[in-house]
């Protein structure tokens, strides 16, 4: 186990701080403001727990920036609170006239409820409180601190999520409303995350916003070297980016972060606390120290409260921050002296202690897979900026695989600073996923949507402003080349709008518009005998023929595309309503969470009803759900399913099938649930959770086995999960295929990675070999 203590960390003091500011100002938050005098676009880099946003806010110091409003995005909602609480106070301590307003979507729902039903949609609500003063009750006029999540800032600039009558207006808003925009934590965004944010400074910059004076401040304490690539893309002339990194002068050291010993243990978390973990956990405890545990897995999180939670010397001290938690629940989470928690506290965290004079953490024990997670989680603990106490030591348990253990095993008994503790972790962690193929693919198919609205809302005259933004979406994105350009994008995006009216069951008659597309489908298996002229009269002549065989392909090409739209990568499955008495997933008596999440990890007794759960258990989960259970126990790790999927084909031959649904993202309808144990026994699921998926159509990549072996190492370096996929034919008993697929909109990341060796074997396929 090498063990390696790391150095105490301290930034420059500011030469002098600002008049009328009684607290000391950093060098690194002095440069920021100074930088973002006179650049557009500013880019702090410097460590975790150094007050990154706390410089970022001092901007709205600055004359151009005092008296219009700011956007600040954070990537989750925990830390979107506290950026809440943190520009309120700011704004208040500097007399500043800004309103602060909080933007997530339980928030919006309590605005939509305040105003009486006068605004009965979340996107007419979103679009007044962003333009409408009066509705927040300040005066007119009044700047305002709009602090976000990305979900909102993506739909509403990329047209999607809500209603057709709000989404020109929320573009408008979103776009043209802020002086200023924070984006935070940078490097957590994945390569779909950051597509959007580049494309919003693209569109800045080609409508001369950035001349009028507004400002973007980027903040990230791991920043990727590939992000520096697309900025340096898209603002290629000097002096339109300023870096700001760590070390670089500044007047007396003021401590950020104390000294900290970590010990690297290869392992799990569950494995860590059985053999020994409880009985170091407990003795820090005792000593008076707080701290938390951290893991990217909510399984592993919640096997670890229940094996604490059984010893005495944990009573009262534990508490669970994860996404199923109610909000009040995480609120109060921070004042436990033992937190356990999922990602939802990586990045920019703070787990405060009033009137604890030294750091709010002394210890924590985390898993990462990335170097940047691993750098992220251990700055939680020995935060000591603004604190009296300065140089108590921190300590860690950094857990990881064997293979990086062994590469870190020289560092034994060594003494570093933070910097080169950083580069030894990135050198024996594998790196993030590239960003480079989704962002000259599906990005730019992304990117046309909202410009097929601004062409539709701007004058013909002026469409040069729409060219120069196509230009730099190209150039910043694939300067090599795409596969998509605007007339095939705005196309596809034009017959999506045609194919969500058909879906909705308005506009029956446009399905005949998309015959001949449907046919060019079917002539793409290329495996079999398709009758296509027989199929083509049969559509022209036979509303049944429209019913069972076109309606459904206009739905599932829907489907496919409308998740392309969707924010964040992980497929969101149906959920389960549940009864938890004894507080396994949550500290809630009623829950609601991925049901493929609670089938994998909890014995559940389940109900036929909403009705017949509260008739058993006595709680209501509330809404309704695609399942409803009573959690009895959680699965030890060795008895955790691994969850599958089968479908059944009853129309089309199997080289046909496959070759209209396979290496490609398509949607399916009909899908299955099937649980296997840790050896790959069948395990029966209820029929509740079996037919879970069976009713709606679920985008995924499907792989065949001559393609797992690429796709299994896609999968890996992606971090997202693959599941089998059983197909059988009706057609041919016996004829039955396991696969493999990835769900949601994790399908695209996947085909941008894969899609040439895609096409490549698809040709050789069908050239078949060639003899000398």
């Amino acid at each position: 186990m090498p063990t390696v203590q790391l150095l105490g960390h301290a930034e420059a003091a500011a030469p002098a701080p600002p008049a009328g500011e009684d607290r000391p100002w950093l060098h690194h938050q002095w440069r920021t403001v100074e930088a973002l005098r006179d650049h557009p676009l500013v880019v702090n880099a410097c460590d975790t727990g150094t007050g990154k946003t706390e410089a970022a806010l001092r901007a709205l110091l600055l004359p151009r920036l005092a008296s219009g409003s700011a956007l600040l995005i954070a990537p989750t909602n925990e830390l979107l609170l506290q950026h809440v609480e943190t520009a309120r106070r700011f704004v208040r301590d500097h007399g500043l006239p800004h309103h602060v307003e909080p933007v997530y979507a339980e928030a919006l729902e309590q605005r939509r409820r305040a105003l009486d039903g006068a605004t009965p949609r979340k996107g007419a609500t979103l679009e007044r409180v962003l333009n409408e003063p009066s509705a927040l009750g300040v005066a007119t006029g009044t700047p305002l601190v709009v602090v976000t999540n990305p979900d909102i800032f993506h739909y509403a600039l990329y047209h999607a999520g809500y209603g057709p009558h709000d989404r020109r207006n929320l573009f408008a808003a979103f776009v043209g409303r802020f002086a200023y925009l924070v984006v935070d934590e940078v490097h957590y965004y994945s390569d779909r995350q950051l597509a959007c944010f580049l494309f919003y400074f693209a569109l800045w910059r080609e409508w001369g916003y950035f001349q009028e004076g507004r400002r973007v401040a980027v903040l990230s304490a791991t920043p990727d070297g590939r992000v520096e690539t697309y900025l340096r893309r898209l603002f290629p002339e000097d002096g339109m980016v300023a870096w700001v990194r760590p070390g670089e002068g500044g007047g007396p050291p003021i401590p950020t972060l104390a000294p900290m010993r970590v010990d690297i243990v290869a392992g799990d978390l569950e494995a860590w606390v059985a053999a020994g973990g409880r009985e170091a956990l407990a003795g820090w405890l005792a000593a008076g120290e707080d701290g938390a545990v951290i893991s990217s897995a909510l399984w592993r999180v919640n096997t670890a409260h229940a094996l604490l939670a059984a010893d005495r010397r944990f009573s009262g001290a534990l508490a669970r921050l994860t996404g199923a938690e109610t909000r009040a629940a995480r609120a109060a989470a921070p004042a436990h002296p033992l937190v356990l928690a999922t990602p939802t506290v990586d990045i920019g965290y703070n787990f405060d202690k009033p009137g604890k004079p030294r750091q709010p953490l002394d210890f924590v024990v985390v898993d990462a897979r990335y170097a940047d997670e691993a750098v992220q989680r251990l700055g939680r603990a020995g935060r000591v900026l603004g604190r009296a106490q300065t140089d108590y030591p921190a300590h860690a348990v950094l857990l990881l695989s064997e293979e990086a253990c062994a590469e870190l095993a020289a560092l034994d008994g060594a003494t570093l600073a933070r910097p080169d503790f950083r580069r030894a972790l990135a050198a024996a962690l594998p790196p993030r996923p590239s960003l480079a193929a989704y962002l000259r693919s599906y990005a730019v198919l992304e990117a046309f949507r909202p410009i097929l609205e601004i062409r539709r809302q701007m004058r013909a005259d002026l469409g040069s402003f729409v060219d120069g933004l196509v230009r730099r979406v190209q150039e910043t994105f694939a300067p090599e080349g795409s596969r998509w350009r605007e007339a095939g994008a705005v196309a596809l995006w034009r017959k999506q709008e045609v194919r969500a009216r058909i879906v909705r069951g308005r506009d029956r008659a446009d399905a005949a518009d998309f015959v001949d597309e449907y046919l060019d489908w079917l002539r793409g298996g290329g495996q079999g005998p398709v009758d296509l002229e027989g199929v083509a009269t049969a559509l022209a002549r036979d509303p049944a023929a429209v019913d069972q065989l076109l309606l459904p392909w206009i739905a599932a090409e829907h489907a496919k595309w409308e998740a392309l739209l969707q924010f964040r990568d992980a497929f969101s499955g149906p959920e389960a309503g549940l009864a938890d008495p004894r507080h396994l997933l949550s500290g809630a008596d009623a829950v609601r969470y991925d049901l493929l999440h609670v089938v994998a990890n909890f014995e559940t007794q389940w109900f036929p009803t909403r009705a017949d759960l509260v008739a058993a258990c006595g709680v209501d989960p509330g809404e309704d759900c695609a399942a409803y259970g009573h959690l009895l126990r959680q699965r030890l790790a060795q008895e955790r399913l691994r969850i599958g999927l089968s479908y059944r084909e009853s129309a089309v031959e199997p080289p046909v099938w496959f070759s209209l649904h396979a290496r490609r993202p398509v949607a399916l309808r009909g899908l299955q649930l099937h649980g296997a144990d840790a050896r790959g026994a069948a395990v029966p699921l209820p029929a509740e959770a079996r037919r879970a998926l069976a009713g709606d159509w679920v985008p995924l990549l499907l792989v065949r086995e001559a393609d797992a072996g690429i796709f299994r190492l896609q999968v890996q370096r992606q971090g997202v999960v693959a599941r089998p996929l059983d197909v059988a034919f009706a057609r041919e008993e016996g004829s039955g295929e396991r696969c493999w697929a990835v769900l949601g909109t994790a399908a695209f990341t996947l085909d941008a990675a894969l899609g040439g060796y895609f096409r490549l074997r698809e040709r050789r396929e069908a050239t078949g070999p060639i003899f000398a």
